[in-house]
């Protein structure tokens, strides 16, 4: 007999002596068709209905003259059914008879069903049967062991957290457990494990530009981190593009870095690197804190300037990156177009223009007004308009906090941009 066609066997078995209860569905009484039920359940987890009418729609139809172990024996026409049994094979069944009477064996002679339904598999499946396979998969927990037999009783090695590794073949019992036979890059055996104690090792497709941010971190040409292909040291503060990950048993993300003309740069650990999301923008852009520090990359770690003594310094921004913490980090150039380097975007404030529309007086000599917040370009000197009455159409605010007119004749003339320190409302 199979296993299953046993277990219905051994199952049926028991229950032998137990009485008839009309409308009994176990464990203490049986009806016919409760007996069925039960025993499905029990053996095999196969959930039945609760009549034989409707228990004669499940499986296959077999001759009477081929019957195995297992299958269920009807009695009546086909959808007018009024009694099931159990066929244990060489002629014997197992039913619950009727009121007063218990279950019993009986010989089929003595009581012939009129036909015969198979739920079960006729071939001996093998217990555990191997599949052939061909993917990683990456150790879930510590010191995990790898065995030379499939009980696990002779231990071969223990794992790290996270390791990788080939599975050519796994084994699936009935149980519904599952033991992997792994092998390492190289193509030697490792051993088996229990699958619960790994993870298929499985690619995510991701699209999103990475910042090298850690030193010192192996970079590698494999997922099984045999390979090593070089060191952030190497790339720290440089961008990749991260078409995809995978994620390892230890729950660690493994990126595919690539370079923004499609050359391949290997894999890196996602805790060596921070998501960046960029967005072009042009803005005027002014220091509002001394004492911080401009960058060469946007991993933040080479200092390239600092803001000391630059309070309130315009610059040109022409893009900023949203990093994986949620700083906003600005690129910034000077006036002449040359970079000045990044910049945390708090320490910055725009240049933004506000609508004013007043009459001012210039009361203060020893200011200039200027083309631009590069102060680049001057003017006019305050010495040679003296009380002189300008059109202040709007202002604009500068980091250190200084305010700048924009200036106007009478006849709509423009005289620059002036230190509103230098003027009175008229």
């Amino acid at each position: 007999m199979t296993p299953e066609q046993t277990r219905i066997v051994n199952e049926a078995k028991k229950h032998l002596g137990k009485p008839y209860v009309w409308g009994g569905k176990g464990p203490d009484s049986f009806d016919c068709s409760g007996l069925v039920q039960y025993v499905f359940k029990q053996a095999l987890g196969i959930i039945l209905p609760p009549s034989t009418i409707l228990q004669e729609t499940y499986g296959k139809e077999v001759s009477l003259t081929e019957l195995l172990p297992g299958d269920i024996l009807f009695y009546g026409t086909r959808g007018q059914t009024y009694h099931d049994a159990i066929y244990i094979g060489n002629g014997l069944m197992i039913h619950a008879p009727k009121p007063g009477e218990t279950v019993t064996t009986l010989e089929m002679k003595y009581f012939m069903p009129d036909f015969a339904r198979r739920l079960l598999s006729e071939a001996v499946v093998p217990d555990p049967q191997y599949v052939k396979s061909d993917f990683l998969a990456s150790i879930k927990g510590n010191n995990i062991k790898l065995w030379n037999n499939l009980e696990g009783t002779n231990e071969r090695r223990t794992t790290t957290n996270g390791q990788v590794f080939n599975v050519t073949g796994l084994y699936q019992y009935r149980s519904g457990e599952v033991v992997y036979s792994l092998y390492n890059q190289d193509g030697s055996w490792a051993g088996y494990v229990n699958a619960k104690f790994a993870i298929q090792v499985k690619y995510t497709t991701f699209g999103k530009e990475v910042v090298v941010n850690r030193s010192n971190v192996n970079v590698y040409s494999d997922l099984y981190c045999d390979t090593l292909r070089n060191s952030t040291s190497e790339i720290i503060g440089k961008i990749f593009e991260v078409r995809g990950f995978y994620t390892l048993g230890n729950g660690d993300k493994v990126y595919s870095l690539y370079d923004k003309e499609g050359k391949w740069h290997g894999y890196l650990n996602s805790k060596a690197a921070s998501t960046i999301a960029y967005y072009a923008q042009k803005q005027l852009v002014s220091i509002s804190v001394e004492g911080q520090s401009m960058w060469n990359d946007l991993s933040l770690t080479k200092v390239r300037d600092t803001t000391t003594g630059k309070l309130g310094k315009a610059y040109n921004e022409t893009a900023y990156y949203i990093m994986e913490n949620g700083a906003k980090i600005i690129s910034i150039y000077n006036q002449d177009g040359s970079w000045a380097g990044y910049i945390d975007s708090k320490y910055l404030i725009n240049v933004v223009y506000t609508a004013f529309n007043k009459e001012v007086v210039i009361s203060k000599s020893g200011y200039y007004s200027y083309s631009d917040f590069f102060f680049s370009s001057r003017k006019i000197s305050t010495a040679d308009y003296m009380n002189k009455s300008f059109i202040a159409q709007g202002f604009y605010v500068l980091g250190n906090g200084r305010k700048y007119y924009t200036l106007y004749d009478a006849s709509g003339k423009w005289y620059g941009y002036l230190n509103s320190d230098a003027t009175v409302l008229k």
